[in-house]
């Protein structure tokens, strides 16, 4: 395995100093085999030509939708379940509101006849002897 060495000379205000960096030659190859004699326009070119192919491939318009697999159906069932449950409670709920409403109104009107008929001895006796 052969080294390449380089001298770095490093003058910060304090001190001049002298590095000696060691780099393997297998990397300064392949650096050198990262250039494929093809312009930078023509290796931007090449790049984008790639991603397209890529992008193209896994972003298909054309392509049918993909299946559903047992997960997702599963999913999808319990979503609608819990919809379901869910419609069922609010129902209930509005239906125990409805009667308690009855109620109410009910216990208020009763109330409300009752005061009346304590204010007014004379209706009383009306309602009681047509």
């Amino acid at each position: 395995m052969t080294h390449v060495h380089y001298s770095l000379i490093g003058s910060d205000g304090f001190h001049n100093t002298i590095e000696t960096v060691e780099k393997d030659a297998t990397f300064v190859k392949k650096k050198a085999q990262v250039f494929n004699g093809l312009s930078l326009a023509a290796q931007l070119a090449e790049r984008k030509e790639e991603k397209d192919t890529l992008w193209k491939k896994e972003n298909n318009p054309f392509q049918p939708p993909r299946a559903l697999d047992e997960d997702d159906v599963m999913y999808y069932q319990e979503m609608a379940q819990a919809a379901r449950l869910k419609a069922q409670d609010e129902k209930a709920l509005d239906h125990q509101g409805e009667e308690m409403f009855e109620v109410t109104t009910a216990i208020n009107t009763t109330r409300a006849i009752k005061a009346i008929l304590n204010l007014s001895p004379s209706l009383s006796n009306l309602l009681h002897n047509p």
